[in-house]
């Protein structure tokens, strides 16, 4: 509930900082992989919690990377629309979602085995590993705005054909 809510509060902000999507999904992952590492270190002892403040601070850490991480889902799909541009947004949107399904699926079924099922500190690390390699990936991948360029009618370069036109051919 908290991420849905903070989907639609984080995507109103990021309006007005249209250009900066990169910058602030790096910015969440690397909220979440901060609070990864200290729910981590808290799992195996490396900092001491007091015992009336184990489950609030359990809370804390996870709503926070829970926010960090699924707070800013349509960002990402925004991201990839805008630098798959010429592609159709439902093509772009669709490739996403089945990736993100058969992703889904495959962790599920690691339940089914029953060392997996009962332990669950390998989530966490699970989760740590997915914020290591998406600072890095968003890192080197180049923006494209093309797509916002011509919503906006920022764009100079880009020439745009309208369907029936045969002025152009």
């Amino acid at each position: 509930m908290t991420s849905s809510v903070s989907s639609v509060f984080i995507s109103y902000i990021m309006n007005y900082f249209k250009k900066r999507v990169k910058l602030f999904l790096q910015l969440a992952n690397l909220v979440a992989l901060t609070m990864f590492v200290i729910l981590i270190c808290i799992q195996r002892s490396y900092i001491f919690v007091p015992p009336s403040f184990v489950t609030t601070s359990l809370y804390i850490l996870c709503t926070g990377a829970a926010i960090s991480i699924n707070g800013v889902i349509p960002l990402y799909y925004e991201l990839a629309c805008d630098s798959a541009f010429p592609a159709d947004e439902g093509l772009t949107g669709s490739v996403i979602v089945t990736v993100n399904n058969l992703l889904g699926f495959t962790v599920l079924m690691l339940f089914l085995h029953p060392t997996l099922a009962l332990d669950t500190e390998w989530m966490t690390w699970s989760c740590l590993g997915v914020c290591v390699l998406t600072i890095p990936m968003l890192f080197f991948m180049k923006e494209n705005y093309n797509r916002l360029d011509i919503d906006s009618g920022d764009s100079t370069d880009i020439k745009v054909l309208s369907k029936g036109s045969d002025s152009d051919y």
